[in-house]
């Protein structure tokens, strides 16, 4: 069976330099800086990039910020066209991390269904011109399946978003499909997944949990993986809370191995 390197993300959590010791101590090989929306002004990229490196983690990925204001599909031009802008000036400063994958959710929600047809057009226009950026850079965009209204809420409406422009890619989300098959989207879409978001949900909502604790059949889920050929890392996604960076990797390691998942 195939194996992965295991990652984490920080998942809109601050984090020290220092903190990347634990986190490689315990097998974590990869990260995805993630922070909350009004943070990524202050950041310390290069601090970052300093603790990662002693520690011997890649900076595999950053995720772009999400909200109304940081939204691909925003109705309103000048808005839609500020994200853009900001987006691009998150993506240069961050550069100095030498992560090589940027996330981004195509949307912010609700949108109405009148709306969804502008919503996606302008969407596409954000990516298309972000890919061309990131593109110049020398990175990837890997555009993020989302639940509920969000755009990329499926396959069709994922390939839809990456048409927009070759340097487009897709981060699987493995909680975020609430309308289509998990086997069935990687099987559709795995040939552009380039990095993952794990974590267990029960279908009805995104919730993060721990894979095991949750409705996902994980050996089909890996079985679908390989299958498709990805060769990416396994980025957890969720909340530390009482888990530990063990607890993660041996997770990851029982998910590979197809071994029952231990309870937590």
């Amino acid at each position: 069976m195939k194996q992965y390197a295991i990652g984490m993300s920080t998942c809109g959590e601050l984090i020290c330099p220092e903190d990347f010791l634990k986190y490689a101590k315990a097998g974590v090989c990869k990260m995805e800086l993630s922070f909350p929306c009004n943070a990524y002004s202050g950041i310390d990229w290069a601090a970052l990039k300093r603790g990662a490196d002693s520690a011997g983690i890649e900076l595999f990925s950053v995720h772009l910020p999400f909200s109304m204001e940081s939204n691909p599909a925003q109705l309103d031009k000048s808005v839609r066209q500020a994200a853009v802008k900001n987006f691009k000036n998150f993506m240069a400063k961050s550069s100095v991390t030498g992560a090589g994958v940027y996330v981004i959710h195509a949307s912010s929600e609700p949108i109405l269904d009148a709306d969804r047809p502008a919503a996606m057009k302008n969407a596409k226009k954000s990516l298309a011109e972000l890919a061309g950026f990131a593109q110049q850079m020398g990175v990837r965009i890997a555009v993020e399946d989302l639940p509920r209204t969000c755009l990329g809420k499926n396959s069709d409406e994922i390939f839809e978003l990456i048409s927009a422009h070759e340097n487009l890619y897709v981060c699987f989300d493995t909680n975020h499909l609430l309308g289509e098959d998990i086997s069935a989207f990687i099987e559709r879409v795995g040939g552009k997944i380039i990095t993952t978001h794990v974590s267990d949900y029960d279908f009805i909502d995104e919730r993060h949990w721990l894979p095991g604790r949750g409705s996902i059949n994980w050996p089909e889920l890996m079985d679908a993986l390989d299958k498709a050929g990805y060769n990416g890392p396994l980025m957890y996604e969720l909340k530390m809370g009482r888990l530990t960076p063990e607890d993660f990797v041996q997770n990851a390691q029982e998910l590979m191995e197809r071994r029952p998942l231990t309870k937590r």
